[in-house]
């Protein structure tokens, strides 16, 4: 895969840093969770940042989802159960199939007139939550990140890009956070929101300019009991109907 000895760049490392995700400059729907995940394997976790740095898919801070996976085949899961969730909620939205939805998912240009963006509150793929010794963060990002607690702090970074994207022309008209994290994120920094409903771990709410915010747990059964499933996606919905 990569050759031997090979190490990111300077170049290499800030655009890793400034990766924004799947999907087009403006999007009708945001996705945001905490972070990317990779494999555990730290050979294939370097070998995917080689694969990011120097793959035509990833030369963009914004790329096209299956384009991207494409280029990581065999260091990456192609088959996310968080994107079957994300395809759910576009189809309740739009009314059109899981699988449609699910094909359009992060596509740049956007397949279909309601177009999503996945992005991430951290822009580098982490093999889980609280992983930094021994992993590439902790060995190519030593001059960004000198440890774990100052790599979860890189979350803070997202401040500006999320509210931007939200006050963009056209706006988006909806925007997901899911996991605990990323909601407590979006309670503490997004800009003016007023939370107007929630039943049981959903929350919902509209900023000044009409975008309507969802916040839930993670997506599709992991991390019980505050997980978000399929059969919470009707109530999601009605809330933020409720919004209008």
């Amino acid at each position: 895969m990569r050759p031997t000895g090979w190490r990111p760049t300077t170049s290499d490392r800030e655009r890793l840093l400034a990766f924004e995700g799947y999907g087009p400059d403006r999007s009708d729907v945001i996705f945001v969770g905490l972070e990317e995940y990779c494999d555990a394997d730290p050979e294939k976790q370097r070998d995917g940042v080689w694969v990011r740095c120097t793959s035509p898919a990833y030369a963009s801070k914004r790329v096209d989802k299956d384009e991207a996976l494409a280029s990581l085949v065999g260091l990456v899961k192609t088959d996310v159960p968080v994107w079957d969730m994300m395809a759910t909620i576009m189809s309740g939205l739009t009314g059109r199939s899981h699988e449609e939805e699910r094909s359009a998912l992060g596509s740049r240009p956007p397949r279909t007139d309601f177009s999503s963006w996945l992005t991430e509150l951290r822009a580098l793929p982490r093999p889980g939550t609280n992983a930094f010794k021994g992993t590439y963060i902790d060995e190519w990002f030593a001059e960004e990140f000198r440890s774990a607690k100052e790599y979860d702090a890189s979350s803070s970074a997202s401040v500006s890009r999320i509210n931007a994207a939200l006050a963009a022309d056209p706006l988006p008209q909806y925007a997901f956070f899911y996991g605990l994290p990323a909601c407590r994120w979006a309670k503490e920094h997004l800009s003016g929101v007023r939370w107007k409903g929630s039943a049981g771990e959903i929350e919902v709410g509209q900023n000044g300019t009409g975008t309507k915010v969802g916040l839930t747990g993670f997506y599709n059964g992991q991390h019980a009991p505050t997980s978000f499933r399929i059969h919470h996606v009707p109530a999601l919905l009605g809330l933020l109907k409720d919004c209008d």
